[in-house]
């Protein structure tokens, strides 16, 4: 906001030292009208320069804040998640530096990342629930069940991924759980370069990217959700994303998703990297929540209990 009218002050006065240029080049204006439009271009940079300072405090304020989240996260995250097995699952789209920095922030609480996956923009394209339907029909474990049973695709390959990646799910052999993942891969819902390890997650970190605004918005987003929901059916679940809304605001809006899907809304920042490895934690324990700086937040790292 502070940027964007940094901007309009600053076009403002460039039109009005046009209009001035105009007016008197044409000897149409005469020495009052000229001393004002004057005037209003001086308060305009004055402004312009007000806002600029402010908005140059509040850069260094936040180069200070993500500064010191750097500095105390070894120490607020040693030993949180020790021995911990977590996934890290990506959706199409999530920026990679989040990606990168959440990893750094995962080494320091000693869990053990059971590997990274990466769901491709196919999985969460509307048009492509049929394919999903059709893999999972074909990739199904025979003693893997209670999936759910509807059209929408997204909701039940995600919950085929989580019974057989997390902990939570059915016993299911090394053979089916590659047989999964390398079908889903074949039949591009997955990138090619996964690195699960075969150990099953206890929690998993989803990072999404800022919500989406295209034509299909709406259900992408929902999407977003519903692969979180899943997911938490079988092991502790954080959903994370750069800012606030789309999926992260339809758990936060749903009592029954909200009850025990945490959410982080800052993750391109070390403050939010850090609230989601906390996050994890008070997850796995039984105390999930949202944390960030948007809409929904309940603080910005999960509160130490006493």
């Amino acid at each position: 906001m502070i940027n964007f009218r940094y901007h309009l002050v600053s076009l403002t006065a460039v039109f009005l030292a046009l209009a001035i240029g105009l007016v008197l080049g044409t000897a149409a204006l005469n020495g009052p009208a000229s001393d004002f439009l004057q005037d209003q271009v001086s308060s305009l940079r004055e402004q312009n320069d007000t806002i600029r300072k402010s908005l140059e405090q509040l850069q260094s304020q936040l180069d200070q804040e993500e500064e010191f989240a750097k500095q105390i996260a070894p120490t607020a995250l040693a030993g949180k998640l020790t021995d911990k097995p977590v996934l890290l699952l990506t959706v199409a789209g999530a920026d990679e530096k989040d990606v990168q920095g959440a990893m750094e922030m995962l080494a320091l609480t000693g869990a053990k990342v059971t590997g990274q996956l990466d769901l491709t923009d196919n999985f969460i394209n509307p048009e492509k629930r049929d394919e999903l339907l059709d893999l999972v029909k074909q990739l199904l474990p025979d003693h893997v069940g209670n999936l759910p049973n509807n059209v929408n695709g997204v909701e039940t390959a995600s919950a085929l991924l989580g019974a057989v990646l997390m902990a939570g799910g059915p016993e299911v052999s090394p053979e089916e759980q590659k047989m999964v993942l390398s079908g889903f891969t074949t039949g591009q819902m997955l990138l090619g370069k996964d690195t699960f390890n075969g150990t099953r997650a206890a929690a998993v970190l989803i990072i999404a990217p800022r919500p989406y605004t295209d034509s299909q918005a709406t259900l992408r987003n929902g999407y977003v959700a519903t692969i979180a929901a899943q997911f938490d059916k079988y092991g502790s679940a954080l959903l994370a994303m750069p800012v606030a809304g789309g999926a992260v605001t339809i758990v936060r809006d749903d009592p029954a998703l909200n009850l025990s899907l945490s959410t982080v809304d800052n993750i391109s920042t070390p403050q939010g990297q850090v609230a989601a490895c906390l996050g994890l934690a008070s997850d796995l324990a039984g105390k999930p929540g949202d944390w960030g700086s948007g809409a929904g937040a309940e603080s910005t790292v999960p509160v130490p209990q006493a």
